[in-house]
């Protein structure tokens, strides 16, 4: 029963380090804070909620999200005082 435990053991010493360096500290930079908020925006709410009830939108949706979740993230920043006012805005998805 002991061999058995062995290869467990080794897969567990090789396993630990990454498990740990993935459980990392959340970045608290003002730009980490406004993408975790960005989560909680009603708008990607919305667009993850109908991506989990019709699969069929989850690749369509994909855009949409990204740049929602993007909308967000800058509206947090800018709220903040973190993000540039003016300048040249990204193209919106058809």
């Amino acid at each position: 029963m002991n061999r058995r435990l062995r290869p467990m053991g080794r897969m567990l010493a090789v396993l630990a380090p990454i498990w740990v360096f993935a459980c990392a500290a959340p970045d608290n930079s003002p730009q980490g804070v406004c993408a975790r908020q960005a989560e909680n925006d009603p708008t990607v709410l919305e667009l993850r909620r109908q991506s989990a009830i019709n699969v069929n939108l989850l690749a369509e949706n994909q855009p949409r999200l990204k740049e929602a979740r993007r909308q967000a993230t800058n509206r947090c920043l800018t709220t903040m005082g973190l993000a540039p006012r003016g300048g040249v805005e990204a193209p919106n998805p058809p």
